[in-house]
């Protein structure tokens, strides 16, 4: 009876053992998305936003994921960053030439909480057709946070399905459209995934240059977690794991090819930051969470 008190303890403990354990590797899995994140906006916030010469330069990726993780509890005050009454002027004096003015118009507008602006809504309610196809991501987020323009959308979602075979059509385009489009379950999007599937490795995403791409590699993460998926390879490696290798610790930021010396700040940096930003609220329980609603 000793005996078997004695192994009945021993399979506790180790039962014990291999549960904390698997707890651990979880909450490590999600401290290791928050450091990076937050060293990340530490070091590049100023290029993430910024004024120039009586204008304002921003990366919408990268303020579209501020904007979610401080709705989701973080705090990463734009304010202290860029003044508000800035952002206030540059919405003020802004002009709409195109879909991409406008999108960029309400994603800064929502990220200052401002009320949005009624040329940014009239805009998006007034568009009759696509500049190209690289404009359907952008007007799928207008769209879908006004609400004000069902025909242009229909003739959108109308041509999701054949829109690959477009000349230069890439694995980037792709997965914005798919970040833009997780509302409409009835239309087939099979060659868009198929397209990033394709392209998609255990070393990240190929970009248009054959060369495994950092913000290619961004832009996967979005779309699939945008979708609620997660990417995962053999092992216990996934499409996150893939993103960090282009990780450069002692910089801060992200490099645009694993063979690069320096960190890109224009896209691969800001792109990352973001996707891993939607990776980190997935980790902590969000089933799809979106950078553009």
């Amino acid at each position: 009876m000793k005996k078997f008190k004695r192994i009945l303890l021993i399979i506790i403990v180790i039962f014990g053992i291999f549960a904390v354990s698997g707890c651990k590797k979880k909450e490590t899995e999600q401290q290791r998305v928050e450091k990076i994140i937050t060293e990340v906006y530490k070091t590049h916030r100023g290029t993430f936003i910024m004024y120039t010469i009586d204008d304002i330069v921003f990366d919408y990726n990268a303020i579209a994921a501020i904007t979610l993780l401080n709705k989701k509890g973080y705090d990463f005050d734009l304010t202290k960053v860029l003044a508000e009454e800035l952002v206030v002027r540059h919405i003020n004096n802004a002009e709409i030439k195109s879909e991409n003015d406008a999108f960029k118009l309400m994603i800064l507008a929502k990220a200052y909480n401002l009320e949005m602006p009624s040329k940014v809504v009239d805009y998006t309610a007034n568009l009759t057709q696509a500049s190209s196809f690289y404009a359907y991501p952008v007007i799928l987020s207008l769209i879908e946070n006004f609400k004000n323009n069902d025909a242009l959308l229909n003739q959108i979602l109308a041509a999701i399905p054949t829109v690959h075979t477009n000349d230069w059509f890439d694995t980037d385009t792709a997965a914005f459209i798919l970040a833009t489009t997780t509302k409409y379950d009835n239309v087939d999007k099979s060659n868009l995934q198929t397209l990033l599937d394709d392209a998609t490795t255990v070393d990240g995403v190929l970009g248009w240059d054959g060369k495994y791409s950092a913000s290619s590699t961004a832009m996967a993460l979005i779309a699939n977690t945008s979708n609620g998926k997660m990417v995962s390879f053999s092992g216990e490696s996934n499409l996150a794991d893939a993103l960090v290798k282009f990780y450069d610790a002692e910089q801060k930021g992200f490099k645009s090819n694993l063979e690069a010396e320096e960190i890109d700040v224009t896209f691969a940096t800001p792109q990352a930051f973001a996707a891993l930003s939607l990776y980190l609220l997935m980790l902590k329980g969000e089933k799809a969470p979106n950078l553009y609603y």
